[in-house]
């Protein structure tokens, strides 16, 4: 049991229909004493307010009318306690059991963020879609420090040497870029051996995974103005070819979905600071 006070924080637009899920995920409030919830609801058309307080009476729930993720996490951290921080995106399962093994981790004075595992729901999911994940899911990008798992936490210091989020798409790229990679975790047990992990939904066809992989483009080239890329992700696939991790049919689906999101992201500029970017295959 975590003894020192931490705080969920979700940044939810538009998320009726899952964030009852996010936060039943999360187990009953009063067998985590210490957590603190908060759920930002942010340019939302629909009632994804009511639906969050309903799910979590205890929780804090913020209406914000102006647009954009990077005022959602600014707004929450505002209204967060002065401890640890989980940011938790509100289409993600993550369980109460696994959020305090990330709180945990954070508790130590040489860790300032972290993430959990992840585990790709590939339910419902076309040939295509689950060929790219059978590669994604091996790439070192998985493996250390923050990112990937649409969950991330932040301790008193990383908060501290964060500041305020820019205008970005990329939250945890921007965190994975400016925290230093040492101070950096990626949690996969617990302290009883439990698996920590987060259930991420990925999109369900080629079109729209095509449209995240461009989006992700987009949010990498932003970040690169805010601070350098850390470790080189090189030739990946071809190390996994010739380790027989994977086999040409999904590399090839792989790198077709990555050159088109390529493309895409080349045609289609999009401004963080109006407009939320998500597929809602993954939300059905």
């Amino acid at each position: 049991m975590v003894d020192t006070v931490y705080t969920v924080l979700i940044p939810a637009h538009d998320e009726e229909q899952t964030i009852a899920r996010t936060l039943a995920a999360m187990g009953d409030a009063a067998d985590f004493p210490q957590r603190r919830m908060i759920v930002v609801c942010n340019a939302c058309n629909d009632r994804t307010a009511q639906a969050a307080q309903a799910a979590a009476p205890d929780a804090l729930v913020i209406n914000q009318a102006e647009g954009g993720k990077w005022r959602a996490l600014n707004m929450g951290l505002d209204h967060a306690d002065a401890g640890s921080v989980l940011i938790v995106d509100a289409d993600v399962e993550i369980s109460g059991m696994a959020l305090e093994a990330l709180a945990a981790q954070l508790s130590h004075p040489y860790i300032h963020a972290a993430s959990p595992a992840v585990q790709f729901d590939l339910e419902n999911t076309n040939p295509w879609v689950r060929a790219y994940y059978r590669v994604f899911a091996r790439h070192s990008y998985l493996r250390r420090g923050v990112g990937g798992a649409g969950v991330y936490g932040l301790s008193a210091a990383g908060r501290a040497a964060l500041g305020p989020f820019p205008a970005l798409m990329s939250d945890d790229g921007y965190v994975r870029r400016r925290i230093s990679s040492k101070k950096q975790r990626r949690v996969k047990f617990d302290a009883e051996g439990c698996k920590v992990r987060a259930k991420v939904r990925p999109p369900r066809n080629a079109i729209e995974l095509i449209r995240t992989e461009a989006r992700w483009r987009r949010g990498d080239k932003e970040l690169r103005s805010f601070a350098p890329k850390r470790g080189g992700q090189r030739h990946v696939l071809w190390s996994l070819l010739k380790s027989g991790k994977i086999d040409w049919i999904d590399a090839s689906r792989y790198l077709l979905i990555k050159l088109g999101g390529r493309a895409l992201a080349a045609l289609k500029p999009v401004h963080p600071d109006k407009i939320w970017r998500k597929d809602v295959t993954s939300r059905q």
